[in-house]
């Protein structure tokens, strides 16, 4: 669209291209956080959020352009996409089943943390 010269195409292709971005971020959340356990799920998904911003916002833009500038065609960059995108579906098939009973557990101890020591100990499994 951008080789077109068409300002209305390029618009519109930032605006549909966003559009699906949009969709997909709300589940994303969502995934990346349910492979971490509940105890290193703030510090898991912070970290992989910040490390796929740094390799998906810092290096591709450049490498992107060094492949443009070396090879003058779009091609490599689509190649390159095609490849991000396999790797995408790895790993999400080699993401982790959430573990729902870990969860339910994990929020069972948190709950007895703020009461007295007397009371979390005749609350407690098989007493």
């Amino acid at each position: 669209m951008a080789d077109t010269g068409s300002w209305g195409l390029l618009v519109l292709g930032v605006v549909v291209a966003l559009a699906i971005h949009s969709l997909l971020y709300g589940p994303q959340a969502a995934f990346v956080a349910e492979q971490f356990t509940p105890r290193l799920r703030y510090t898991g998904s912070s970290l992989a959020y910040t490390l796929a911003g740094v390799i998906g916002g810092a290096v591709a833009p450049l490498l992107f352009t060094a492949l443009l500038g070396s090879f003058g065609s779009w091609l490599p960059l689509a190649l390159y996409l095609a490849g991000t995108a396999v790797v995408t579906i790895v790993g999400v098939l080699l993401g982790r089943d959430p573990a729902h009973d870990e969860d339910e557990e994990y929020t069972r101890l948190a709950k007895g943390a703020g009461q007295p020591p007397e009371r979390m100990v005749r609350e407690a499994p098989g007493r």
